[in-house]
């Protein structure tokens, strides 16, 4: 999978986007060096028609993501 990263700045469009909708909210992940990260697999998806713009406006995550490891109990 591609990935699209959410800046700080975005971060708080993406909020404002989902704030309109009860029915869904696109969250996106956050890697161990804390970049927050959105499957481009979105974009061209009619579920998520009204994000298409913003998804489009990300810049492509161009590492493998590396995801934080939760410790076991």
């Amino acid at each position: 999978m591609n990935w699209l990263i959410v800046t700080p700045e975005k971060k708080i469009e993406l909020d404002a986007i989902n704030a309109q909708f009860t029915d869904r909210c696109c969250n996106p992940e956050i890697t161990a060096d804390g970049t927050l990260l959105v499957g481009s697999d979105l974009i061209g998806c009619d579920y998520w028609e009204a994000y298409q713009d913003f998804l489009k406006s990300l810049t492509t995550y161009d590492k493998d993501p590396v995801w934080p490891v939760i410790p076991e109990e």
